[in-house]
């Protein structure tokens, strides 16, 4: 199972590879504006609601599950693993946070321009805040798996 788990997750990630390379920017974009952070938030949503939907369809238990079932369970983890997925490309440098996936960038200083990303802006900061705790945890792509389909499984 773990296996198995573990194959899932890597084909989701090689899948959102493939789907950020299409949608991001060439260049980070810098997040300046709440109009700014709803443009990254509807390609990140897309994204993730993919990357979700390819890991839960390699899991064969998932698969067993009616559509309902399915759909309720996407929509209820996919904050929770946003957050777990993006450990992988987020890094925290010189008071910014880079998205080096979706290719944006958003100052993590309490300033003016933080503030008028909006509801989004904040948002993104607070899984920013998240992102680095879990990481310090120093987890194995392996255990990184287990959490979402943890997530997934028991939201």
């Amino acid at each position: 199972m773990v296996l198995t788990i573990h194959d899932a997750f890597r084909a989701a990630r090689k899948d959102f590879d493939i789907f950020s390379h299409q949608f991001a920017h060439e260049k980070p974009c810098s997040l300046h504006s709440e109009e700014d952070a709803k443009r990254v938030h509807s390609r990140y949503l897309h994204g993730m609601v993919r990357y979700l939907t390819v890991f839960a369809r390699e899991i064969p238990q998932f698969t067993q599950l009616s559509m309902e079932s399915q759909r309720l369970m996407i929509k209820s983890s996919i904050l929770e693993t946003a957050i777990i997925h993006s450990i992988a490309h987020t890094e925290k440098q010189n008071g910014e946070w880079i998205d080096t996936k979706m290719k944006f960038i958003m100052d993590l200083e309490e300033t003016d321009t933080n503030k008028a990303s909006g509801a989004l802006g904040k948002v993104f900061n607070e899984m920013q805040s998240v992102i680095s705790k879990i990481k310090s945890l120093n987890l194995t792509e392996v255990e990184l798996s287990i959490i979402s389909a943890m997530l997934l499984f028991c939201p």
